[in-house]
């Protein structure tokens, strides 16, 4: 899936090996966006109900999850404003943390008394 491309430095990052015709096949959006649908289609899943902004939320989320802390987090997606916040999606699991320590919290102080 994967291969190393032998390039210079100032050629694009990700390409695609090259042809006889290309030497230089940057991969652009176009073909992620291309190669995504496929993905998505071999998965029988109807066109469009995935995304690669999709990844995007996904990868923020994981990240959430994984503990990384939030300023590493904006500056991975290159956020400068609170706008990261609307791609986390934090599951069932993450969102009954806040419920249980209030709950420890509260059976804590009452235990004390």
């Amino acid at each position: 899936m994967l291969q190393l491309v032998p390039a210079s430095p100032d050629s694009p990052a990700f390409q695609l090996p090259p042809t006889p015709r290309r030497p230089v096949r940057p991969v652009t959006s176009s073909i992620l966006e291309k190669a995504f649908a496929k993905l998505v289609a071999s998965a029988n899943l109807p066109p469009g109900f995935h995304t690669l902004h999709d990844l995007r939320r996904g990868g923020y989320t994981l990240a959430f999850e994984a503990g990384v802390p939030r300023e590493l987090r904006q500056r991975h997606g290159d956020w400068r404003s609170d706008a990261d916040l609307f791609y986390l999606k934090p599951s069932m699991t993450q969102r009954l943390r806040l419920p249980a320590a209030m709950r420890h919290l509260i059976l804590h102080r009452a235990n004390r008394r």
